[in-house]
This record gives structure tokens, C-alpha cells and sequence, in this order.
């Protein structure tokens, strides 16, 4: 008993206890002698400044409520002076008695003068976003059980009244300004399970768009706590809008509409919901189920019918309301029904139907098991509008960069201006199937049935073929161009595209290649990483082309095959379509033949054409390509030509005025030095038959390697006008300037033909050649090439004949003029025959310097020396000729006076233009002197009178006989070789 008197009394003195304690916490605690304390509480969390500049008032008994005001609360650093939120008066207060109970009585919840600065800076971070701190990763967490019900008995609010409250938003990103103002808020009485009146009404002005927005919202909220359940039965709402882009300065639009949600059992309904105003009215009728679950099911019906959608959003100043700007057909209609059911994988639109912008668009789905692997799905779609390009008009407004006015010339004389777009879709166990997908537009159709498998994205695969054909090329591609990008926009790619595609256009108009058709059968599976393209076909441009495709590993190690052939096409006409410029070629007819056919395989950066066999007009080339770098353009090839006429596709000889000084130095440059140092190449070229700058080759063989500026050319072989030629080419472009040696022997050739071939003209030289050189040069221009020229060269001619000077018949004519006799002018050709010519030729620094050169013939012996200049092109030479033996005849009689006299002839002028002539000064005038003094010994049976006969009378003329006895009246005589001097000047004219 005294244990238990003790416990009373401990329990009496503890409750005493508390109860003075809260007396005199009540009456001691004064909040506001705290508030700096709680401020720095504040700032220290959040870096903001509190102020309260009112006075704090709490209490415990009856009621434990906390009033105040006003106070503010400061900006997020770098958003001005002006509080985040400021709050004139606040009350809260809840009996306290009925707390014991588990029950919340709350007297009305009272607020006002609330003022809320919502922004957000040029970054696009807002002023609120310290408040809340960094956002946290969100962690699965297990279904959370349903609560049994509310953790208190009973809840009793007296409501909520919010007065003059305001809301203000910048945004630095957008510019836009809005706010909302004379807020208030007013609740009912809440009484648990009872329904509760709600009223809301504020104004609302923005800058963007510049309106002005007067609402008011009434509805009652019906709810049961125990139960989960909510409704909003009904929710009225009325707006008036104000402003310069409204209609007739002011609108209304009105909402009604009942909701009710059942969150235990994961169900909403939305009934009577009815959307009016501005032009509008969208009515809608929708029940949700299993909002609980990860993919909720819904059924439902929509009916929307917009008057005006440019004017209305216009109202709001949307962009799109812009980009819509000139659209005719405005009025926008909708009206669909719809059911879908994740849990029993179904999903259902029986109906739709729409009118956009002109354009009627209907279909209908139908789809079970949409959650399974094999889904089974039908259903149809179908568009059709009469004025595509008011279609195409609004999607360029899409496009910043497009060219409206651009759009608007490209589709000017469009006569089927309608559009058509259907398609009939089902699924066929795994499969889905698009049988029949059809679009007709810009006079042109497609056509094409599809297959899809494992839609998922990392699993898709496709299977299906297309055929798309058409008659306006040229207005398909000026569409492009106008969606492309404008052409007096920015310098970039787009604008260069849009160029670029309009001028193609109008050279496929000009050419009328305006048809086109293209079609192929594709196969892909996307979780293999393969790609098949068969029986593509195209025809465009004036081509045709026909292929194959295959490539595997495309996103890891991407490998392909491709066969590829273009039947015999006019390159000629095809490539100004393609603005690549035509070459002028010696035969118009050239590349008016083309044809190829050829495998690529390989990966994108290193493939090969092998077999490779290109028809190029008369010449079939066959063989195989590898290209082992895209990049670097680093190339491999072996290659088989049967015949080919280069000539043919060179320039042709043109008789054009000399080009001015400045021109041609313009063009001297010979060697692309960079274009050398970066080739990459290595091949193997034969020809059966090739001719080149006139030249007949046969059997033609050239092998090449070409890398870091380092080119060799061996072999270098081909027989040719009876003989055969063997060389060895290299060029070093890797110094300072390119260097280039050459070895080449020419064996048993015949040098007429070769001659007459090369230059186009008679040949100088006729006879069997054997000809061998080692040259050395470097410079990469002409004139450069030809100063730094080094080397040796031999060669031999038999059985031939020099063309363009007789040794002979000046000979004969040096014998006639000995003799005072005039030689009859011969009319053949002036030929030097010879039995062999033979010499060498040292050349340093562009000078060809000769001194061994040796001719022998059945007549004469003639030995040669001199120099020839490469860069200014002079020649000066001498050569000597002597009689060594006669013929029979009148001919041998008039040379036989000659027979072992050396005649010096001197060769002279440029490369173009030779001169041939007695050497009658310096060692040819000593010469002459020696060959007179052994005429006087020849003819001194005949006496001194002959001689001066000869050179005092005429040709054919008797001298006189001379008077010994007479005196000299006049001055001596002239020398014998003064006088032969001045005949042969006469008789050659120098």
C-alpha cells in the first residue's frame, strides 16, 4: 500500500510538474527576443536573409497557434534587391484538448499579402533552386502497402482563407514577363467527410503575349478519407481574356467538367468535360484503371473542333501561329474513341478522324497482346489533302533556314497539287506487315510492302521492297534546295546545298532528263548488324544502274560486298548534268561510250573493285583496284587495256593566237608538287595496243610505286616500229624541289615512222636506231627542267638518211661553180643517205654538246660537232663533209673534182627552224682555203687562165685571153678564195 501511495503521489507531483513548466514556458519564452536567433538559423541553411519586422505571437492553451508578420525572405544571390517572398500576416492555430484524442481541430488557416518573385537568369537557372537543393537519384523502393487510414480520429478545419496574394515571373531566356495578382482563396468549413466549397479567383497579366486574364474557379470537393476517394463534383471555371492579339479586344472561355478518383482502387473518371471558348470546343468523356500499376488503361472518346487554329494561337503569340501565318484552310476538327487495356495487352482506336490544314487524315487499330512477343495488330491510316504545297509551305515555317520564296518558285506550274498517303498495316505472328504503303505527291509515286521483326530497337529487323518513279526530277530537286537552306543566308554548307541542288535542277531541266525511277528489295537485322540490297535498279541523269548489297558487322567492324554495273552511258552528256566540266579532246566522239561493271568489297575505309571492267568508247580495261585508304587516297591497281588512243583524249591542237607572256608563265608550272608528295600508289598497267602523242605501242608495260613523294616507274617496257623500248623513271618530290632521273634504250628502231608519228611532220632522220640515254634533272617547271638537264646520251642510225639537206648536191654545186658552170635545180626530195650514223651527247645543265658524230655513206664521210641550247632552243653545229668516192655518170664526173675535199657546212637557228650552209669564216673559211689550194694543183694543166676565167667571166662564158705585154692600169685582181668566197655567198644567199 505504501508503494502504491508512493507512485500516486510521484505521478501527481510530475503532472504539477509539467503543468507549471508549460505556464512558465508560455509566460517566460518570449519568440521575439529569438528572432535574430532565427534568422541566422536561416541564412546559415540557406545563405538568405530573414527578416521579420513584426512581432511573433504564440500560445499553448486553449490552442496552440503561431501568428505574425510581416517578414521577408531575400533573393538567391545575383537576382537584385527584391525579396524571394514577403507575407504581411499569417495565423495558425489547432485546439489543444482534442489533440489527446487523436483529433485535429484546426480554426481557419489565414494568410495574406503574400508576394512570390519566381525567375530565372540568362543560364537558365532559377531564383528557387538553393531552396531546394540538388536533385537526388531516385531509388526503386518496394510497393508501399495501402494504409489502414488516416494516423488520427478525427480532422476539422475551419478553411482557408488567402487574400491578396501575387505572383511574379521573369525569364531572362525567354524575355518573358507574367504575374499574377489578387489572389484570394476561400475553402468551407472542413469537416472530416464532408464536402468542401472551394473558390479561387486572381488576375493575371504578361508581356508575351500582351494580355490580361480575369478568372474565377468554383467547385465542390467531395472526399472520403477511409475510403480513398475524391471527387471534384463539379469544377467550374470561367475566364475573361483582354488584349490587343484577342478578337474584338475581350474573350471568355469557360470549363466545366466532374472528376472523380478512387486511389485505392487505381481508378479516375473525367465526365462532362467541355472546353469552350476563343473559337473552340473540345469535349471529352475518359475512365482510367490500374493508375497504381507502371502502365495505367484508359478508354475514352474526344471531340475537338478549332474554327480559326492560326487565330488562336495568335491569341497567345505561339510561334506556330506565325509559322502558320497565310494558311487557308484553318479549321481544325478531331473526333476519335479509344480504349487501352496494358493488363490484358489491348488496345483499340476504332475511330479516327481529322481535318488539318486542308488535309483529312483517317484510321482505325486494333491490337492484342501488345505486351507479348507476338502482338496481334491490324489497322489502316490514310491522308489525303488537295493542296500539298500549303503543306509544304507550313513545314518550311518549321524550318528557319528554309527558302519560302525559294519553295513557292519550285512548285510554280504544279498541276497535281494533291496529296495521297495510305497504308494497311497487320501483324503475322512475329511479324508485322505493311502490304501496301502508297504516296503520291509532286508527280511522283511510291510503292513499296514491308516486313518488320523484334521491334525493339537494338532487334529490329526489315525485310521489303519499294519502287519510286516520277516525271519532275527537276521539281523534286528544287524542293530540296528550298528546305536545304537560303542562298543569301551565311556562307556554310547549307546555303552551298541549296545552290547547289537548284542549278542541278535546272540542268536536268534544260537536258529534259526529268523522269526517274528507282526500286530495290531490302533486307535488315539489326541485331546481326546486316544489311542486303538486291535487285536495285535506277535510271536518272541519263544513267542506269543496277546493283547488289550485302554488309555485315555495320556497328561494330562494318564489311560489304557490292556488285555494280551501269550499262553503256554518254559520259559526254552526263557530267555537265553533274556541273563536272567537259574536257576538250582532240575527237568530239571520245567518252560518248561508257560502261562498268564491278565487285566492291571490303570495309568503308579500305575496299577493292575486283574484277573490275570499264568499256571507255573502243577500249575494254579490265582488271582489279584496291583502295587501302580513303583518306589519303592511298590506291593499288593491275590493269589490262586491249587497245587505247590517248591522243584522242587529249586537247586538241588549236590554232589560236599566240598565248601573251603572262599567260604562259601563268601555266609553266609542270609537276603538282604537293598533289606528288601526298600520292599513295602502286600498280601494274599493261596494254595490248596504246598510242600516245602520235606513238604506235605494243605490248606496253608499266609498273609504278608512289610514296612519300618518292615515284619509280620500272618497268617501263613496249615494242614499237620494229624495236623495242626499255626505261627506268624516277622522281624524288620529297627535297626542296623535285628531282627526276631517267634511263632509257630504244633497240632496233625505225626511226622514219617513229619520227613522222611524234612530231606530226617529215621526219629529219630516217634508218634503224639504237638509242640509249641517263638524264638527270630537277625543278618543278619547264624552263627549270630544262636548265638542270644532266647527262649522256648515245645513239646509232643504219641503212638511213638524214631528210632536209643533200651533202651531195652541194657538193655538185661547189663542183659547178668551180668549173663556171651553171647545175640544174633538182626537184626531189634533199636527202643525205648514209650507211651509218653514229655519235654521243654529254649535256650539262641544259647544253647538248656533240663531238664524235660520224656519218658514213657509199659517197661521203661527214663528222660532226656542236652544241644545242634546251632553253633558249638554239643549235649551232658544223659539220664536215668529205667525197669519198664517185658514182658513174654526170654525177660522178662533177663530184669526182671534189673527191677527198672536206666541205665544212655549218647548222644553225632554233629547234623550229633550221638553216643549213657552207662555213665560209673562221676554221670552215681555212677550210676552203686548204680545199682551193688543192683545186689550183688539179687544175694546173689548165693554167692560171682558167682559174681567172672562172672567176672573171659568166658561168659557161670562154674567158678572154690575157694580154702579157699590157700594163696594170687597175687595182690587182681579187684572190682566188676572195672570189670563191663571194660566188658561194651568191649562189647560197648568206
Amino acid at each position: 500500500m505504501k508503494i502504491i501511495k508512493f507512485i500516486l503521489l510521484f505521478t501527481v507531483a510530475l503532472l504539477l510538474l509539467v503543468i507549471v513548466g508549460l505556464v512558465a514556458a508560455i509566460n517566460l519564452i518570449d519568440l521575439n527576443r529569438h528572432k535574430d536567433r532565427i534568422a541566422q538559423m536561416v541564412y546559415d541553411r540557406t545563405g538568405r536573409e530573414l527578416q521579420i519586422t513584426g512581432d511573433l505571437d504564440w500560445g499553448f492553451w486553449p490552442r496552440l497557434y503561431l501568428a505574425g508578420g510581416p517578414l521577408t525572405l531575400g533573393n538567391a544571390p545575383g537576382f537584385g534587391p527584391e525579396p524571394f517572398l514577403s507575407l504581411e500576416d499569417f495565423h495558425l492555430a489547432v485546439a489543444t484538448r482534442p489533440l489527446w484524442r487523436s483529433e485535429v481541430i484546426m480554426d481557419t488557416v489565414q494568410m495574406a499579402g503574400l508576394r512570390l518573385n519566381l525567375a530565372r537568369d540568362q543560364a537558365g537557372v532559377g531564383n528557387w533552386e538553393d531552396l531546394t537543393g540538388p536533385p537526388t537519384q531516385a531509388q526503386p523502393h518496394p510497393k508501399p502497402e495501402k494504409p489502414a487510414g488516416p494516423p488520427f480520429a478525427a480532422l476539422a478545419l475551419g478553411g482557408v482563407n488567402i487574400t491578396d496574394a501575387g505572383i511574379s515571373w521573369q525569364d531572362a531566356v525567354s524575355g518573358q514577363e507574367a504575374e499574377i495578382r489578387d489572389l484570394s482563396l476561400r475553402t468551407g468549413a472542413l469537416t472530416f467527410g464532408d464536402p468542401v466549397q472551394l473558390e479561387l479567383d486572381f488576375g493575371a497579366t504578361s508581356k508575351q503575349p500582351q494580355m490580361e486574364v480575369v478568372a474565377a474557379v468554383q467547385g465542390t470537393v467531395v472526399y472520403d478519407l477511409k475510403a480513398e476517394r475524391y471527387a471534384l463534383q463539379p469544377l467550374e471555371a470561367r475566364a475573361t481574356f483582354s488584349g490587343p492579339t484577342v478578337p474584338g479586344g475581350q474573350a471568355e472561355l469557360n470549363l466545366h467538367t466532374l472528376l472523380d478518383f478512387d486511389s485505392r482502387q487505381g481508378r479516375a473518371q473525367l465526365d462532362e468535360f467541355r472546353l469552350e471558348g476563343l473559337g473552340a470546343l473540345i469535349s471529352a468523356r475518359m475512365e482510367m484503371h490500374d493508375l497504381n500499376e507502371a502502365l495505367p488503361g484508359c478508354r475514352g472518346e474526344l471531340t475537338a473542333e478549332i474554327a480559326d487554329l492560326v487565330r488562336l494561337l495568335n491569341i497567345f503569340e505561339l510561334p506556330l501561329g506565325q509559322q502558320l501565318a497565310g494558311v487557308r484552310e484553318r479549321a481544325v476538327s478531331l473526333q476519335t474513341e479509344f480504349a487501352v487495356d496494358p493488363g490484358r495487352g489491348q488496345a483499340l482506336v476504332p475511330r479516327l478522324e481529322a481535318r488539318l490544314l486542308g488535309t483529312t487524315i483517317s484510321g482505325s487499330l486494333e491490337a492484342a497482346n501488345i505486351q507479348s512477343a507476338q502482338p496481334d495488330v491490324r489497322g489502316a491510316i490514310k491522308a489525303e489533302g488537295p493542296d500539298l504545297p500549303a503543306l509544304l509551305a507550313v513545314a518550311a515555317r518549321f524550318r528557319p533556314e528554309a527558302d519560302r520564296e525559294a519553295l513557292s518558285r519550285a512548285l510554280t506550274g504544279l498541276r497535281n497539287r494533291g496529296l495521297l498517303a495510305e497504308a494497311v498495316f497487320a501483324s503475322e505472328g512475329p511479324d508485322i506487315v505493311i502490304p501496301n504503303l502508297r504516296l503520291q505527291a509532286l508527280n511522283s509515286n511510291l510503292a513499296s510492302d514491308w516486313r518488320f521483326r523484334n521491334l525493339e530497337a537494338d532487334k529490329l529487323s526489315l525485310q521489303g521492297k519499294f519502287k519510286l518513279e516520277g516525271s519532275d526530277l527537276p521539281m523534286l530537286l528544287r524542293v530540296g534546295a528550298a528546305f536545304a537552306g537560303e542562298p543569301d543566308g551565311p556562307a556554310g554548307q547549307e546555303a552551298g546545298a541549296h545552290q547547289e541542288l537548284w542549278a542541278l535542277a535546272d540542268r536536268v531541266a534544260t537536258a529534259r532528263q526529268n523522269s526517274f525511277e528507282l526500286a530495290a528489295a531490302l533486307t535488315a537485322d539489326l541485331a546481326q548488324g546486316q544489311v542486303r540490297i538486291s535487285d536495285f535498279s535506277g535510271r536518272a541523269l541519263g544513267l542506269a544502274a543496277t546493283a547488289e548489297l550485302a554488309a555485315q558487322d555495320i556497328f561494330t567492324s562494318p564489311a560489304f560486298t557490292m556488285d555494280l554495273e551501269l550499262p553503256l552511258f554518254n559520259a559526254r552528256a552526263v557530267m555537265p548534268l553533274l556541273d563536272v566540266a567537259v574536257p576538250e579532246t582532240a575527237d568530239y566522239n571520245a567518252l560518248t561510250r561508257m560502261a562498268l561493271k564491278t565487285r566492291i568489297s571490303g570495309s568503308p575505309a579500305k575496299f577493292t573493285f575486283a574484277p573490275l571492267e570499264l568499256r571507255l568508247d573502243d577500249s575494254l580495261i579490265q582488271g582489279q583496284m584496291v583502295v587501302n585508304d580513303l583518306d589519303s587516297l592511298d590506291l593499288a591497281f593491275k590493269l589490262e587495256i586491249d587497245q587505247i588512243d590517248l591522243d584522242r583524249y587529249l586537247p586538241p591542237e588549236s590554232a589560236q593566237q599566240p598565248v601573251p607572256p603572262d599567260a604562259a608563265l601563268a601555266g609553266a608550272a609542270l609537276l603538282p608538287v604537293e598533289l606528288l608528295r601526298e600520292l599513295r600508289l602502286e600498280g601494274d598497267l599493261r596494254a595490248a595496243k596504246l598510242k600516245i602523242s602520235g606513238l604506235q605501242l605494243e605490248n606496253f608495260s608499266l609498273g609504278i610505286k608512289a610514296r612519300d613523294g618518292r615515284i619509280n616507274l620500272q618497268p617501263l617496257d613496249a615494242a614499237l616500229y620494229g624495236g623495242r623500248m626499255s626505261a627506268i623513271v624516277s622522281l624524288d618530290a620529297g627535297g626542296e624541289q623535285p628531282t627526276i632521273k631517267a634511263e632509257n634504250s630504244l633497240s632496233g628502231i625505225q626511226a622514219a615512222p617513229l619520227l613522222r608519228d611524234l612530231t606530226g611532220d617529215r621526219e629529219r632522220i630516217r634508218g634503224r636506231a639504237d638509242i640509249s640515254y641517263n638524264l638527270e634533272t630537277a625543278g618543278a617547271e619547264i624552263e627549270d627542267l630544262k636548265a638542270n638537264l644532266n647527262g649522256e646520251t648515245r645513239f646509232s642510225f643504219s641503212d638511213g638518211a638524214v631528210v632536209g639537206v643533200n651533202i651531195g648536191r652541194m657538193l655538185r654545186q661547189t663542183s659547178a661553180l668551180i668549173q663556171g658552170r651553171t647545175l640544174v635545180v633538182e626537184q626531189r626530195e634533199a636527202v643525205t643517205d648514209f650507211t651509218a650514223l653514229t655519235g654521243s651527247a654529254q649535256i650539262k645543265n641544259g647544253l647538248v654538246s656533240n663531238r664524235d658524230l660520224n656519218l658514213m655513206s657509199p659517197l661521203l664521210r661527214a663528222t660532226g660537232a656542236g652544241t644545242a641550247d634546251l632553253v633558249s632552243e638554239q643549235v649551232d653545229y658544223l659539220l664536215t663533209t668529205t667525197v669519198v668516192d664517185t658514182p658513174e655518170g654526170q654525177e660522178g664526173r662533177e663530184l669526182d673534182q671534189l673527191r677527198g675535199i672536206a666541205v665544212p657546212v655549218r647548222i644553225s637557228g632554233t629547234f623550229a627552224e633550221l638553216s643549213y650552209r657552207p662555213d665560209l669564216s673562221g676554221a670552215g673559211l681555212e677550210q676552203l682555203q686548204q680545199n682551193l689550194r688543192q683545186l689550183e694543183q688539179r687544175f694546173r694543166q689548165e693554167g692560171l687562165r682558167g682559174l681567172e676565167g672562172l672567176f672573171n667571166g659568166r658561168p659557161g662564158e670562154t674567158p678572154a685571153p690575157a694580154d702579157p705585154e699590157a700594163a696594170p692600169e687597175e687595182a690587182p685582181a681579187p684572190q682566188p678564195e676572195e672570189k670563191l668566197q663571194e660566188e658561194l655567198r651568191r649562189l647560197f644567199r648568206f
